[in-house]
């Protein structure tokens, strides 16, 4: 199982958050989750009057795990969950229905699994091997998504048990289904 604090923990609570949810926009939802305050969602914030950092929830990762949602065509424009959303609030469907929504988006943008598989391929045969990084794929590749976007969404299939990686995160081979 993931990490608590986890992008994947975080997905799984913004859809079951959205399943009761009475928001009629993303931004809504965002704020129903702020308000319920969970320790997932918490970032060490800096608090001037008392010149320390406390951990305190915050609205930014907050609106970016629920954009991701949204990007993953897991939430539809209003913060109420898509078929695929449903799907994934199942316990049991949650890891295969969110590796099938990454892999969407990486075809969406050209990038077929194949060719990230032959790239990490090539990247361990050159001598001197390079360890095939989200990095250092992203720049074998260059796809039209952003390295950061790129790195989450390998992160994302690792996480559901689609993808072979250490935890350095070299990615070793990703799952072609």
């Amino acid at each position: 199982m993931a990490a608590e604090k986890s992008l994947h923990r975080k997905i799984q609570l913004v859809l079951e958050q959205a399943q009761s949810s009475t928001a009629t926009k993303l931004a809504d939802l965002a704020g129903e989750i702020l308000n319920k305050k969970f320790p997932n969602f918490q970032t060490l914030q800096y608090n001037e009057a008392k010149d320390t950092f406390l951990w305190r929830p915050s609205a930014r990762v907050i609106r970016r795990v629920v954009n991701l949602c949204y990007q993953l065509g897991l939430l539809d424009d209003g913060g109420r969950l898509t078929n695929h959303g449903r799907q994934a609030v199942r316990k049991t469907q949650f890891d295969s229905v969110l590796s099938e929504q990454v892999r969407r988006i990486l075809a969406k943008n050209s990038i077929s699994i194949g060719t990230l598989n032959e790239a990490i391929e090539a990247s361990l045969r050159k001598n001197p091997p390079v360890l095939p990084t989200s990095k250092n794929l992203w720049a074998t590749l260059s796809p039209s998504v952003k390295a950061g976007e790129f790195s989450r969404f390998l992160t994302l299939l690792s996480h559901c048990g689609a993808a072979e990686s250490s935890q350095a995160k070299v990615y070793l081979r990703i799952e072609t289904k």
